[in-house]
């Protein structure tokens, strides 16, 4: 599969990405932090295809924070600041070792957030990227495993069989 990489590096985020607007076309200022976290994954281990623009690799961690900020863009001057997303996800939440450990409720919370920015107009798909994640905590393991899979995650496609997780 190909990938579209314009911009992936680029933050703040250009309006006119095709990620910003996803993103602040389909979530509001009123995400609880555990969204804003499972978003912050979406956006940084899933590929999205995109009906006009083609395949997008996941966005660097970098990438991700721009984005989710961009939700606030003109409304709140803290968390419309990548650095603010940026540090709790490294910090506050765990970065990509916590998100590779969700579980249980957590789960089916993530394949709402992941299903609801794949509900955009613009949006073919949204699916995490295992060939991007080369092997680092990325989508979470019980997901992977096939353990805990959220109802209709049929689309994430078969378990890993790696030995390594």
């Amino acid at each position: 599969m190909r990938f579209n990489l314009d911009g992936l590096l680029d933050w703040p985020k250009n309006p006119d990405d095709p990620w910003v607007r996803a993103v602040r076309e389909t979530f509001d200022v009123d995400l609880s932090d555990k969204e804003c976290f499972l978003l912050f994954g979406v956006l940084h281990n899933c590929s999205i295809g995109f009906a006009e623009r083609g395949n997008w690799a996941p966005l660097t961690q970098r990438g991700a924070a721009a984005t989710l900020a961009s939700i606030w863009s003109g409304i709140d001057r803290e968390k419309s600041d990548y650095n603010h997303w940026y540090g709790a996800w490294l910090h506050e939440w765990g970065g990509p070792y916590a998100f590779a450990k969700l579980a249980g409720q957590d789960l089916v919370l993530l394949e709402e957030v992941r299903a609801r920015l794949e509900s955009h107009p613009s949006v073919q798909y949204v699916a995490p990227d295992e060939e991007y994640l080369g092997g680092l905590p990325g989508w979470p393991v019980a997901i992977r495993l096939g353990e805990d899979r959220p109802p209709g995650d049929e689309r994430l496609g078969p378990p890993t069989q790696d030995p390594a997780i």
